[in-house]
C-alpha cells in the first residue's frame, strides 16, 4: 500500500506553534503530511522524521512515540536518534551515511 508524502496547511500551523513539529500522520488517509519548513532540514532529519511517521502509520493511531520508533527500526533496521539541533530540540535524526538511501526509498514508496 503506497503512502503519500504531502504538504499540509495543518502541519504548517503545527510547525508555526512548535518549531520542532515538521510532520504528522492520521490527518489524511495513508499520508505523511509535512510543513513547508520540512524542505529546509538536512537529510538526516528529513529521513528520521519520515521514518518516525511511517512507524506511526504501521503501529496505529494509539502508538506512543517510542512504539513508532521501535516498529520502524524492527522493519527497516534503521535506528532513530534524538538530538538537539538548530532545527529543534530533541529532533529525530538518522546517521548521515544512510540518510540519502532512506529518503530515496521513502520517496519511491510514496509514488
Amino acid at each position: 500500500m503506497p503512502i503519500v508524502i504531502r504538504r499540509c496547511p495543518q502541519a504548517q500551523d503545527e510547525h508555526e506553534r512548535s518549531r520542532r513539529q515538521y510532520a504528522h500522520t492520521f490527518h489524511l488517509y495513508n499520508s505523511i503530511c509535512v510543513a513547508d519548513a520540512f524542505d529546509s532540514l538536512p537529510d538526516e532529519h528529513k529521513a528520521a522524521i519520515l521514518l518516525h511517521e511511517l512507524g506511526h502509520l504501521v503501529a496505529g493511531p494509539r502508538a506512543s512515540e517510542a512504539e513508532a520508533d521501535s516498529v520502524v527500526e524492527e522493519i527497516t533496521g534503521v535506528k532513530i536518534w534524538y538530538v538537539d539541533s538548530p532545527y529543534g530540540d530533541h529532533l529525530q535524526y538518522v546517521d548521515s551515511d544512510i540518510a540519502e538511501k532512506v529518503l530515496n526509498s521513502l520517496f519511491r514508496l510514496s509514488k
